[in-house]
């Protein structure tokens, strides 16, 4: 999924702890196969090229869909993962740093729209129209390391971390502590905190690596499902979940444009939506919304919020 994978894990010996990292390892790179755009055998590739066709998928695919479909009812068109036509410009306009013509532009906007996706049961889905395409950037990490952090924990390896670039899975705490400590670090110049995470996930986005000035334009790499331009200016949010899918979806959909979608605040306030979230201001300010008590702060950190 172009990024590292760190495994940290407390196990009984050396012998256990390789046998249970190879078996999350051969996950994650199974997951990659079926989940990634940039392989063309995927199911992922397959859905775009064969549109309007029925496409037999994994079941890990369809789980990924049906999760994307959940943030979507409640963050509503600031995540969509037909957003495909859209970043595959974009990541091209980073590449060359000229931005796409409006015409291009406008062929993208009208690709775009998961309501055009199906899925029959776990087993098949389609694209409604030839063009279309499916990027999971915004989703499939966050799945991987929970799937992964899973894997561990079936091998007996129940102490465990799974970091993939910003999207964590934890397991239980470590020994004598209270949780994972993981540092929330939006940029480079914020204030250091430090969650404490066990059972859980948590997901940070934002374009503090993954950015381009294009026609005097900061433009993030995520782009916004509505316009299918990147996402102006510096944004960033974090998400905790006890699923890492949402988690990873929740914090991309608040990065299109730092607002809280009503429909997320009233499912988290209800216990629906199983997350709470820190969204980081362009001059460093910190908005914190946790109806349920989610997010848990080191004390022995500096720039904890109190």
């Amino acid at each position: 999924m172009g990024v590292q994978a760190r495994l940290v894990v407390y196990a009984p010996d050396e012998s256990a702890a390789v046998a249970a990292m190879g078996q999350a390892h051969a996950e994650l790179a199974r997951l990659d196969s079926i989940l990634s755009d940039y392989r063309p055998l995927s199911d992922v590739s397959r859905l775009g090229r064969e549109a309007p066709n029925w496409v037999e998928i994994d079941p890990a695919l369809a789980d990924v869909l049906s999760e994307a479909a959940r943030v979507r009812a409640w963050v509503g068109e600031r995540f969509d993962v037909t957003v495909g036509p859209a970043t595959r410009l974009w990541r091209e306009a980073r590449r060359t740093g000229a931005a796409p013509s409006p015409s291009e532009i406008a062929r993208a906007r009208v690709l775009i729209g998961a309501d055009r996706l199906e899925i029959d049961g776990s087993h098949q889905a389609r694209l409604r129209e030839p063009g279309m395409l499916v990027d999971l950037g915004g989703i499939a990490k966050g799945f991987a390391a929970q799937r992964a952090a899973a894997v561990l924990r079936r091998q007996g390896v129940p102490i465990c971390l799974v970091a993939l670039a910003g999207d964590i899975a934890a397991g239980d705490p470590p020994p004598g502590e209270a949780g994972w400590r993981v540092e929330i670090a939006p940029w480079r110049d914020a204030p250091r905190r430090l969650l404490l995470l066990s059972n859980a996930c948590v997901s940070t986005s934002g374009d503090e690596e993954q950015f381009a000035v294009i026609d005097g334009v900061r433009r993030s790499h995520i782009v916004d499902p509505r316009t299918a331009l990147g996402v102006p200016g510096r944004s960033a949010a974090t998400a905790v979940s006890t699923s890492g899918a949402v988690a990873d979806a929740v914090a991309t959909a608040l990065c299109v444009d730092g607002a809280e979608p009503r429909g997320l605040v009233d499912a988290a306030r209800s216990g629906e939506a199983p997350v709470a979230w820190i969204v980081f201001g362009p001059t460093g300010e910190i908005r914190i919304t946790d109806p349920t008590g989610m997010i848990r702060w080191d004390p022995r950190a500096t720039g904890a919020p109190r």
